[in-house]
């Protein structure tokens, strides 16, 4: 559950951030159990809470969000900053829904992306009259796993919980860890398919190059630090911290691109080995 749901929080994020055109941070993944009624007790005030269908499960997920992470977002699909949205403390109007649903529906295709390297889940969003009489035939003792997630659009941030039922989820989980151990080929896919979308952190950098610490010390703005490196020598590029390509930083339209020439797994090894 912690594994998907960090998962779905860092694709979510990404995703919105390019749909919105604005950094969007979405991270957290708290889990616990709470009843229905602790549920809904603990929601943040003011709150949106929307029902999703669950198929072939047939049973319904709850989706809260604060105000405070709702209404930024709004703001920018109206054509504002979102920095400071006023008027949060109310009920989200009938068009402001209409404008947000591109929103949710791409938060309920990232959740199915997400369950899906574990079992394919198909999440609807229910229309309003059916999501009333869902919240309101919830029994309040219904036993709910909780998924709390931070949501932060600036300096705006509010949160996102999920309400998924216990039972049927828990059983999910089961069927999908057999007993038996899975072959070495077959739990290295499914690994690869857990993090085939995770982020990495990509720098290109100058290993080698020397400088003094006095130059480093006396450096101003507007100054030009000249290396002993010729244009033609590759640069090296890291991921998560290790070398992995040797290429050039080359020009793709407006933006700056890093051409592959040949991996440097080895060499990274035999650095590492000897520094």
């Amino acid at each position: 559950m912690q594994s998907i749901h960090e998962n779905f929080a860092r694709v979510l994020g990404s995703s919105l951030s390019a749909y919105l055109r604005t950094f969007i941070s979405i991270d957290g993944a708290r889990i616990e159990q709470l009843s229905w009624a602790e549920f809904s007790r603990r929601a943040p005030r003011p709150v949106t809470t929307i029902a999703l269908r669950m198929r072939p499960q047939e049973a319904n997920l709850v989706l809260q969000l604060s105000h405070t992470a709702l209404f930024p977002i709004l703001e920018i699909l109206l054509g504002g900053t979102g920095k400071s949205p006023a008027n949060i403390d109310r009920e989200i109007t009938e068009i402001e829904r209409s404008i947000f649903n591109p929103v949710l529906r791409m938060v309920v295709q990232e959740l199915k992306s997400a369950w899906r390297a574990v079992s394919p889940i198909d999440f609807a969003i229910e229309d309003e009259a059916a999501a009333r009489q869902v919240l309101a035939s919830m029994p309040a003792n219904q036993e709910l796993l909780v998924i709390g997630l931070e949501v932060r659009t600036g300096e705006a941030a509010g949160v996102l919980n999920l309400g998924i039922p216990a039972r049927p989820i828990q059983a999910l989980l089961q069927e999908s860890s057999p007993g038996k151990q899975e072959s070495p080929a077959a739990d290295c896919a499914k690994m690869l398919r857990l993090i085939q979308r995770a982020q990495l952190n990509a720098d290109i950098r100058l290993n080698g190059p020397k400088m003094l610490l006095r130059d480093l010390l006396s450096i101003e703005p507007g100054d030009v630090v000249s290396f002993d490196h010729p244009l033609k020598k590759e640069v090296e590029l890291e991921l998560n911290g290790t070398s992995k390509f040797e290429g050039h930083i080359v020009a793709a339209g407006n933006k700056r691109a890093f051409q592959v020439k040949r991996s440097c797994q080895r060499e990274a090894l035999r650095t590492n080995g000897t520094s």
